[in-house]
C-alpha cells in the first residue's frame, strides 16, 4: 500500500522541500519510463525560453515537463476523464513555471554563496557513474556518451549532469531558507489551513490481504481469515503480532501498519477515507476493494491541536515558508524572461502524456 506521499501542487512548482522527488529516485523511475524511446541523434532544437540569459531548448523543456508528469499519478492531478490535449496544454504551463523557479532558485542560491563541496560533487559523480553502468547496455548495444543520455532523457550528457549539480545547489539552499523559516504557532495555523487536506484525519493501524491473481476459493477464504483478525483484534489482541504474520504488505510490515488517511488520500484509496468519515477512535472493521482486504483500526484524529509544534506540523510550515518565499520571488521581475512563442507554441507533450497515463494505469 502507498502511504500518503503525493505533494501538493500549486500554481508553482515545487522545488523548495525534502518533500519532492529526489535524485536518486528519479534517475531510476525516470530512466525506465522512458527507457526503449527510439534512439536518434542529440539535438538542442530551438530556444524555448530565456531566463536571465539562461537558454531553455526544447529537449530541456521536454524533460522538465517528463519530470512534472512522474511527480504525480497523472489521473490523480489532472482527472481520470483530462483528455491529452487537456493535460499537454496545462503541462506547457507547469513546464514553463519549472524553468523559471529552477533558475530563478538557482540565482539565489548562487547569490547566497551556495556551492557544493568536492565530498557533493564526488557523490553526484559517482551517482552519474554508477547510472551509466547500470544502464549502458541496450541490447546488444553498449551506449556512450549522448547517446546514453539521449536514449534515456532525450538531453546531452552536459545538459543532464548540468541540470542535477544546479538541482544539488537548489535542494542545499533550500534547506537553509528551511533552517531560518518561521514556525511560529501563526505560520502552523496558515500552512495547516493550505495544507489541509493533507494533514487533517485519522492516524489508523491496517493489515492488508491481497486477493490479486486468487481464485474463488482463495478469495474466500482471505475474507474469513480478515473478519477472523478484526475480532481477535477486538477482543484484545496485539494488531501488531498479526501484522507481522498476516500482512502481505511490506512498506506496512515496515510501518507497523501505521497509515494517515487524509483526503489527498482518498484521491487513490476512496474505500479506506469514506470508512473514516463516520470512524470513531477505537473502530475497527473489515474493507473490501477489488483486489485487497482491509482490516483498519481508527485511533487517532489528526487536527491542528493535536499537530501544532509536531515535527510533522514544522516540517509542512517551513514548506509553506519556503514557498511563500518562491511565489513572491516568481511573481517578482527581479529577473527577465523572454518566452519564445513560435516554439512554444509548436511543442507537442502528447507522447509523454501518454505514455505517463499508462505508467500510472
Amino acid at each position: 500500500m502507498r502511504k500518503s506521499t503525493k505533494n501538493t501542487k500549486t500554481s508553482f512548482i515545487l522545488l523548495t522541500s525534502a518533500l519532492v522527488i529526489v535524485f536518486a529516485l528519479l534517475v531510476v523511475v525516470f530512466a525506465l519510463f522512458l527507457a526503449g524511446r527510439n534512439q536518434h541523434k542529440v539535438e538542442k532544437g530551438a530556444v524555448v525560453v530565456t531566463i536571465d540569459g539562461t537558454k531553455i531548448y526544447e529537449n530541456q523543456f521536454i524533460f522538465f515537463a517528463s519530470l512534472l508528469l512522474e511527480q504525480e499519478d497523472v489521473a490523480f492531478h489532472y482527472g481520470e476523464n483530462a483528455s491529452t490535449a487537456q493535460i499537454s496544454e496545462v503541462l506547457m504551463k507547469e513546464a514553463l513555471d519549472f524553468a523559471k523557479e529552477y533558475i530563478y532558485r538557482l540565482r539565489e542560491a548562487k547569490q547566497k554563496g551556495v556551492t557544493l563541496t568536492k565530498d557533493d560533487m564526488s557523490n553526484l559523480e559517482k551517482t552519474f557513474e554508477n547510472e551509466y553502468e547500470d544502464r549502458k547496455k541496450v541490447g546488444t548495444r553498449i551506449l556512450k556518451g549522448d547517446a546514453f543520455y539521449d536514449h534515456y532523457y532525450g538531453l546531452t550528457e552536459k545538459q543532464y549532469t548540468q541540470f542535477w549539480t544546479d538541482w544539488a545547489v537548489i535542494e542545499k539552499y533550500n534547506t537553509l531558507c528551511e533552517e531560518t523559516a518561521d514556525v511560529s504557532l501563526e505560520n502552523q495555523e496558515r500552512a495547516y489551513e493550505e495544507y489541509k487536506d493533507y494533514l487533517e484525519g485519522w492516524n489508523t493501524t491496517i493489515l492488508s490481504l491481497s486477493l490479486s491473481g486468487l481464485k474463488a476459493e482463495e478469495i474466500t477464504a482471505q475474507k474469513q481469515l480478515a473478519n477472523e483478525l478484526a475480532d481477535s483484534i477486538r477482543a484484545g489482541h496485539n494488531m501488531l503480532d498479526l501484522i507481522k504474520k498476516h500482512c502481505d504488505d511490506e512498506t506496512l510490515i515496515e510501518d507497523e501498519g501505521a497509515v494517515h488517511i487524509t483526503k489527498a488520500v482518498g484521491a487513490i484509496y476512496a474505500e479506506l477515507y469514506n470508512w473514516t468519515l463516520e470512524a470513531k477512535a477505537g473502530d475497527i472493521s473489515v474493507i473490501e476493494t477489488e483486489d485487497t482486504i482491509y482490516v483498519i483500526r481508527a485511533d487517532e484524529m489528526a487536527n491542528f491541536d493535536t499537530l501544532k509544534n509536531s515535527d510533522t506540523m514544522l516540517e509542512w510550515t517551513r514548506f509553506f515558508a519556503v514557498n511563500e518565499q518562491t511565489v513572491q520571488l516568481m511573481n517578482s521581475k527581479k529577473y527577465q524572461v523572454t518566452i519564445h512563442t513560435e516554439v512554444y507554441t509548436e511543442i507537442d507533450l502528447s507522447s509523454i502524456v501518454e505514455a505517463a497515463a499508462k505508467q500510472w494505469n
